[in-house]
């Protein structure tokens, strides 16, 4: 799986420009967990990268354990969550290989497409095998995913520019229909203490699955109550069949 490295400097900022509200996310988060939320203590974040949502609930109460592939980002998420002390648990690992000893735990949480980085259907089905095996019975399991329609209709073959008075970035991507995976080219442009313009380059890689894929895989792992919201972008006045551009969901054990 791919692991965010230059990107990590300038990612809390990109964020901003790119018009995502951690406020927003976190109230959709909390309304996906239902009933079950007045039992939640502690939650498993799998790909917490620099703790925006990290921090949220942890200001809200619940104990939490991050865990992200990014050294850099975790560094940065360890500044933010400072002040919670034992609450917060950060580690570094692939959840691709991920080893965790913990059971019994309330809730697993994974937000922003790190489903999606997991191109391989048989490690994305051990993800979710590791997260029911170490749910306490009626825990909950959210992600949410980008769409298949957001990757081949808005990402693929398309590059996209950002500019801050700090950096700016050109993203290109290339979209493979047949197996649904998207290469992401980034250049990072950032002026050092010379004046110069140094280039850091990152690769990335996701892949769009369908809703059945998820489904099936869910099943397989034997989660029950597969609920899904979904959302279209802001400037859609309406949600057109098939053009939604992110997936919520909220599975139990």
């Amino acid at each position: 799986m791919c692991e965010y490295k230059y990107l990590s400097n300038i990612y809390d900022k990109s964020m901003n420009i790119s018009g995502i509200d951690y406020d927003k996310w976190f109230k959709k988060i909390s309304s996906l967990m239902g009933d079950e939320k007045k039992n939640i203590k502690n939650i498993l974040e799998l790909g917490c990268g620099t703790g925006n949502l990290t921090k949220k609930f942890l200001s809200d109460g619940y104990e939490v354990v991050g865990i992200d592939k990014s050294f850099e980002m975790l560094e940065i998420a360890k500044q933010k969550t400072s002040e919670y002390g034992d609450k917060i648990i950060l580690i570094q690992q692939d959840v691709c290989d991920i080893d965790f000893d913990i059971y019994e735990i309330d809730m697993i949480l994974s937000a922003n497409d790190l489903i999606n980085y997991i191109t391989d259907e048989y490690d994305l089905q051990n993800l979710f095998d590791f997260c029911y095996e170490h749910l306490r019975k009626d825990g909950l399991f959210i992600f949410d995913i980008s769409s298949e329609y957001k990757i081949s209709n808005i990402l693929a073959n398309n590059t996209f520019f950002e500019e801050d008075d700090e950096y700016c970035m050109v993203w290109q991507n290339v979209y493979d229909k047949e197996d649904g995976i998207i290469d992401m080219y980034i250049d990072i442009f950032r002026e050092n203490e010379q004046g110069l313009y140094e280039r850091f380059q990152e690769e990335h890689q996701q892949r769009a699955y369908t809703e059945k894929e998820i489904d099936n895989i869910l099943k397989k792992s034997g989660f029950k109550n597969i609920k899904k919201e979904y959302f279209v972008n802001k400037d859609s006045e309406e949600l057109y069949k098939n053009q939604y551009e992110r997936i919520f969901y909220s599975v139990s054990k």
